[in-house]
């Protein structure tokens, strides 16, 4: 190919990798703009950064959410991003909250792309994998929520960590190192989570791509500076409070073997392995095995192998983690496998594989015209697919994109009404049944002791930076106090006094998907012993006439 040639492929190639990142952001802005709210959750960490601006970009030692004592353990540096936007710009930090996580998600698309560029040789197949990436609902799902202000850095930092992990192995220059270990260290003071990440998957590039002393030397000066770097925050937090939060918080995470027995690890491996978070059939899941078949002979067994630990390590944002791997091995797929079969069928099925310096695509480009457009038409399909099950959000296929909605105009004037006029002292009972999908999805419950200004007794969020075993006992509590959704009022008045929390009001919100509580509020609405204060769009609330105290 003449020099000439070459210059117009790449030209096309980048025309095509920018199209796949405008398309990517799109989709998450998108998403973003149809809601007047931030997505889902982010009550805690906004609640946090007003703490933080207030006491002049000092770290507080505790937080005031939902009064429990939280310490002010969290990775700071979103908060910092964020609190410095609002005092620098004016910006209003619910404004923030709304959309700063979806531009963060969207640079996680191009950190994709310099990492993916340089982990498969293909052209196409990099486009191919950063159009699946783009797209793939988990790989922004849980980033351009409210609460992703922290999840979209850390995942941005870990990704171009990774990248100059892998260079500092394949190019052993210093250079990689020294951004390896800053990026490291920016992934830990964003979101400790993803840190665990970056590190089993440097020691994985290291077993593949890195075993000669330089790489020994890199993983050693990347795991020590990135510790040092960090040292300011998590040094501060233990000479306030000990290590005692960072255990707590480890504590409720875990392998999918440590927090599992085996026949439930073989079911969330079954479950994380195709996490894709697609609504209807998880294509590029289906895709993603297949790729790992075709592509073990042409990239290795580091693909299949980094996505298969990542679903293993982690089971708790694994899905997210492994969506890096899973739109390569689907772009591969589709490069490799899906365009030649409709290109040239009987030829491609019975010809020997192309030879391993070849690209298989090239025989897209040999086809006869009819095949090439038939080609075009099945991937533009697939991609129509992929567009759809990225935008999707109804509640009735029971997907996690159900979750990317937000308060309503009418819960927030409820929360506002019990800020005026509930008393101070105030203690609720948020009721959301099973409608919220998980005490994570909650988010009536999370916003509520920010935007209502009293304690809602079961809120779960923050509790995992306590430590004696809070976390577990305060998500068992939330659970089995939905359970009264169905039942009547003594149902909540057992829980209460078998949990000793008093409660003086039921709250009962009218926005959700899927109606929650008839049973409980017809119940309480002929109960004498409660009195209805509130009716109103968004909620019901009910005050307890009489006050189990403890």
């Amino acid at each position: 190919m003449s020099e000439t040639a070459t210059d117009r492929a790449l030209d096309r190639t980048m025309l095509a990798l920018g199209l796949a990142v405008a398309l990517g952001v799109v989709v998450r802005m998108y998403l973003v703009f149809s809601r007047d709210f931030p997505l889902n959750d982010g009550a805690l960490f906004y609640l946090m950064t007003k703490e933080l601006v207030a006491n002049d970009f000092r770290l507080p030692a505790m937080t005031a959410y939902n009064g429990v004592g939280i310490p002010y353990a969290y990775s700071p540096l979103g908060f910092y991003v964020a609190g410095a936007l609002h005092a620098v710009f004016g910006i209003g930090l619910m404004d923030l909250f709304r959309f700063l996580p979806s531009l963060l998600a969207s640079l996680c698309i191009v950190a994709f792309v310099l990492l993916a560029r340089d982990l498969i040789p293909s052209r196409a197949t990099l486009v191919a994998a950063t159009c699946t990436f783009a797209v793939l609902p988990r790989s922004f799902l849980w980033l351009i929520m409210g609460g992703g202000l922290t999840r979209s850095l850390g995942f941005l930092f870990a990704i171009l960590a990774l990248w100059q992990i892998h260079r500092a192995f394949t190019r052993q220059a210093w250079r990689n190192v020294a951004w390896a270990t800053l990026a490291s260290a920016l992934t830990a003071l964003s979101h400790l989570g993803t840190a665990p990440f970056v590190a089993f998957s440097a020691v994985l590039m290291f077993a593949f791509f890195g075993r000669h002393r330089f790489g020994v030397a890199t993983l050693v000066v990347v795991g020590a500076g990135a510790a040092l770097l960090s040292a300011p925050w998590w040094g501060s937090v233990a000479a306030v409070h000990g290590f005692a939060p960072f255990l707590a918080a480890d504590a409720t995470g875990g392998t999918v073997f440590s927090t599992h027995s085996r026949s439930e690890s073989l079911v969330k491996l079954a479950y994380f392995g195709l996490g894709t978070a697609e609504p209807l059939f998880p294509i590029i899941g289906a895709f993603a095995i297949i790729g790992t078949f075709a592509s073990i002979t042409r990239l290795g067994a580091f693909l299949p192998l980094w996505w298969l630990a990542t679903i293993l390590f982690d089971t708790r944002a694994g899905a997210t983690y492994a969506s890096i791997p899973v739109a390569i091995l689907a772009g591969f797929a589709v490069t490799h496998v899906i365009a030649p079969l409709v290109a040239r069928p009987p030829a491609w099925l019975s010809a020997a594989s192309p030879t391993p310096s070849g690209d298989a695509w090239t025989i897209v480009r040999s086809a006869p015209r009819h095949r090439q457009v038939a080609v075009v038409v099945v991937l533009t399909i697939l991609l129509g697919y992929g567009i759809a099950s990225s935008v999707v959000r109804r509640p009735s296929l029971n997907s996690e994109g159900r979750f990317l909605t937000s308060l309503t105009t009418a819960d927030r004037e409820a929360m506002a009404w019990v800020a005026r006029q509930a008393p101070r002292s105030s203690r609720f009972v948020i009721m959301v049944g099973g409608a919220a999908g998980g005490w994570w999805a909650d988010r009536v419950g999370e916003w509520f002791p920010v935007l209502a200004g009293r304690t809602s007794v079961a809120t779960v969020q923050g509790t995992e930076w306590l430590n004696g075993g809070v976390f577990a006992t305060r998500e068992r509590q939330h659970n089995e106090l939905q359970g009264c959704a169905i039942w009547g009022p003594s149902c909540v008045e057992r829980w209460s006094l078998t949990n000793a929390l008093p409660y003086t009001h039921v709250y009962i919100p009218k926005t959700l998907a899927f109606p929650c509580c008839a049973p409980l509020e017809t119940a309480l609405r002929e109960d004498s012993s409660f009195r209805r204060v509130f009716d109103g769009a968004g909620a019901v609330i009910f005050e307890r006439r009489v006050v189990f105290v403890e």
